[in-house]
């Protein structure tokens, strides 16, 4: 595996620049952190369409695995996370529509390792409350938007403080 360790890097990179006390370390295969940072990067053998399809199949089984599990433990989030910014970032509709299925059950089953991983790691916000507005965009009627963001609402403002919570409530919500 050529990126056994580049996942805690870019951890530890992205949460030092908004949180220098943050330290801990991201517990994940070397084959499964190097998928991560093939996809995230774009990294693949052009020439060889049968290589890019085996890592588009080990990519989506990682996801279904994580997105099978009813609760995630805190290492697990962060990937799981981690992920969702991934598919985003690439704009991997394949992946974003199985995340948009799956991420209102996450959130609602652990919503605050849910929020307090995004509070550690802000650059994973946007894509989580894209996700979960995808949800609802895909999956669910307005009205159960609104009734989400009627009961998770305090949750948010209370976990990633004011700024931030507003902030993925509005993404929820439509509003950015």
């Amino acid at each position: 595996m050529k990126y056994p360790k580049v996942i805690f890097i870019i951890f530890f990179i992205f949460s030092f620049s908004v949180s220098p006390c943050y330290s801990e370390q991201v517990t994940i295969t070397p084959q499964n952190s190097d998928l991560l940072v093939r996809f995230l990067l774009d990294i693949h053998d052009e020439s060889s369409d049968k290589d890019y399809l085996s890592t588009l199949r080990e990519w989506s089984s990682l996801l279904e695995k994580y997105n099978a599990k009813q609760k995630l433990t805190k290492n697990e989030m962060k990937v799981y996370l981690f992920m969702v910014h991934i598919a985003y970032q690439r704009a991997l509709s394949h992946s974003i529509e199985k995340i948009s299925k799956e991420i209102v059950r996450k959130f609602e089953a652990q919503p605050g390792l849910f929020l307090s991983e995004m509070k550690v790691s802000p650059f994973l916000l946007e894509s989580a409350c894209n996700g979960l507005k995808g949800h609802f965009l895909t999956f669910g009627e307005d009205i159960d938007r609104t009734s989400f963001i009627t009961k998770h609402e305090p949750i948010f403002i209370r976990e990633l403080g004011p700024d931030l919570g507003n902030r993925c409530v509005s993404i929820i919500n439509g509003n950015l």
